[in-house]
């Protein structure tokens, strides 16, 4: 399967070239070639990758590219990015803060959830659609609708201890 694939040949998964993570002065970083895609558990499970930029021709996350990535803190979405897949950032304890695009309109399914370190959020108003425990089981305590904004997906913010929401009115 994909997830073996990517564990035991390095060279290539999802369209991602694996050999830049251990380039450089910075092996926990991923910069230098950015797909418009990023596959199905790209890196799924990797424990080293602490930084993520992703370039402006990044247009979606695919389904778990980046679940339980244990040691990754901080993560910058490319400001064309429109869609993050099922579980995309799930299980990434360390992911503390994360700035959602104006031009995301989809969230699906547990893309943030388990994220134990994420304590605030702004959910833009582009967002239409978003689906059930996107945001479950985080750390969260202050989440900001924006204004416009029409869908809350069933469950988002189930298991949270959300101390402040903002809902425009």
């Amino acid at each position: 399967g994909k997830r073996a694939y990517c564990q035991f040949w390095p060279q290539q998964c999802g369209g991602i070239y694996l050999h830049q993570l251990r380039s450089g002065r910075n092996p926990g970083r991923l910069s230098g070639h950015q797909p418009a895609y990023y596959g199905y558990s790209a890196f799924c499970k990797n424990t080293t990758l602490t930084n993520v930029v992703l370039g402006d021709s990044v247009t979606s996350v695919g389904m778990y590219a980046f679940k339980d990535c244990s040691s990754l803190k901080n993560i910058n979405l490319s400001k064309n990015l429109q869609s993050i897949g099922v579980g995309a950032f799930e299980g990434c304890v360390n992911l503390s803060t994360i700035q959602l695009p104006a031009t995301l309109n989809k969230i699906d399914m547990r893309a943030f959830a388990e994220c134990t370190s994420l304590k605030q959020i702004k959910i833009p108003k582009s967002v239409k659609e978003w689906y059930s425990e996107s945001f479950a089981f985080c750390g969260l305590e202050n989440v900001v609708l924006e204004e416009g904004l029409t869908i809350l997906g069933e469950t988002a913010f189930s298991g949270t201890n959300i101390k402040s929401i903002e809902i425009p009115g």
